[in-house]
């Protein structure tokens, strides 16, 4: 999903009315949701493949990428650091 803001602090506020508006349904009232991190550029396959660029540490690329396990070993071999 796409927020198309711009910044943190739009992303931010964005996330909160969002969060607001789940809880005040009565059926996800007692739920607590709380963002652990913002990414200004994310590539996301599912839960466990994903990479992008957090806001907390721009110049990084955070990555993991669990499928490189399930590749033959000769693959593997040529990536790893």
């Amino acid at each position: 999903m796409t927020t198309d803001k711009i910044n943190y602090e739009e992303a931010s506020t964005h996330l909160n009315f969002v969060i607001e508006t789940i809880q005040a349904q009565s059926m996800f009232k007692y739920i607590t949701l709380t963002p652990n991190e913002f990414y200004s550029i994310l590539l996301y396959k599912d839960m466990y493949n994903f990479g992008g660029i957090k806001e907390s540490v721009p110049d990084l690329v955070s990555a993991k990428w669990d499928i490189a396990h399930h590749l033959p070993e000769a693959v593997q071999n040529k990536f790893r650091m």
